[in-house]
């Protein structure tokens, strides 16, 4: 089967009026959200025949120094196959083999610890800092004293 067009083609940029802004998520700063400014996430073709592209959230310096500190990271921590989360404290073999992941401060790139994807996925969804769970920790229990009183 011979596909009709090519992902990996050049994509004309948008025109400066049609350009949207796009706040990267590690320097705050506001920039064009273009490939000048953003690495490529994905890209898709969309049921019109149109290649669609996404953009990360970090601009192109912040994700280069965020994917090189992962790297270094890894090569040091390493990813492990075998022991506990340091969060919940699943163990790894009750997985159905995954792998844990590494964890790690975003602001100062410190190592934290290897965690079960649900931690790592619950912690970064909460904003990946102690403020975010406290909110939900504080949203629980107003829930459960609700409850109670019912």
């Amino acid at each position: 089967m011979q596909l009709k067009f090519d992902l990996f083609e050049n994509i004309e940029e948008k025109d400066p009026e049609d350009v949207r802004y796009k706040k990267c998520t590690a320097c705050k700063e506001v920039l064009p959200e273009t490939r000048e400014y953003f690495h490529v996430a994905a890209r898709h073709l969309s049921q019109k025949g149109i290649i669609k592209e996404h953009l990360h959230n970090k601009c192109r310096p912040c994700g280069s120094k965020a994917f090189g500190m992962q790297y270094y990271l890894g090569k040091i921590h390493g990813h492990k196959a075998f022991g506990t989360c340091a969060c919940c404290g699943v163990d790894s073999k009750e997985l159905k083999g995954q792998k844990l992941h590494l964890d790690h401060c975003h602001q100062t790139e410190a190592y934290r610890g290897h965690l079960c994807s649900s931690c790592n996925r619950g912690i970064g969804l909460l904003g990946d800092d102690i403020e975010g769970v406290q909110q939900a920790v504080n949203y629980l229990k107003k829930v459960e004293l609700k409850n109670e009183e019912d």
